[in-house]
């Protein structure tokens, strides 16, 4: 698969395969990002609403549809960084 990495040396690793994010897939996740900001996507809390996961994932196959980005794991683990 395209844009993954295992990491063979270290077997005890259980966080699984790193997805190794493309400027082609990280450029449409700010565009949907921001517009959901300016379109009132967060909360009174600062964190996005709890429906934002399912529609950036339903953006991102849109854009993106034989990628299979899913909100979580991949999209939660990229905007933890």
């Amino acid at each position: 698969m395209d844009g993954v990495t295992t990491n063979q040396n270290n077997k005890k690793d259980k966080r699984g395969t790193r997805l190794a994010w493309t400027k082609e897939e990280e450029e449409p996740l700010l565009n949907i990002l921001e517009k959901m900001v300016a379109r009132g996507f967060y909360a009174d809390c600062g964190q996005l609403k709890p429906s934002a996961n399912r529609h950036i994932e339903e953006q991102l196959a849109k854009l993106l549809p034989n990628v299979g980005l899913k909100a979580s794991p991949h999209v939660e683990s990229k905007m933890q960084n």
